[in-house]
């Protein structure tokens, strides 16, 4: 019988989170600065994160509720991208009107409002 989402261990959800961003071991383990033998030790349950790796991850938009097992927070996260992260920034820094401006051209680049 397959786990659902919600009875995955911390370790097994590193590892969906994991092959999400189509990562190996190794290279998720480079890009969050472990070893791969600490990142295999954390999707074996061997290890728990420690606080740097679990700020790295939510540095890189994941969410650590889901994470520590907080069922109401989305499962199926990937990493911000640059291009993203870059974009959430000028949103937040946009006042009202610049946040109203944002939205609409959102919500046009995406298909769902007419020009």
């Amino acid at each position: 019988m397959e786990k659902t989402l919600e009875k995955l261990t911390v370790g097994e959800r590193l590892a969906h989170w994991r092959e999400l961003a189509g990562m190996t071991q190794d290279e998720f383990a480079r890009a969050m600065g472990v070893s791969r033998s600490t990142q295999a030790n954390y999707e074996a349950d061997k290890r728990l994160p420690d606080f740097a790796y679990l700020a790295m991850l939510k540095a890189k938009g994941f969410q650590i509720g889901w994470l520590m097992g907080d069922p109401y927070m989305a499962a199926e996260q990937r990493p911000l991208s640059a291009a993203e992260l870059l974009l959430l920034g000028y949103y937040q820094k946009a006042d009202a009107a610049g946040k109203a401006t944002i939205e609409q051209v959102a919500r046009m680049a995406a298909g769902s409002v007419a020009v």
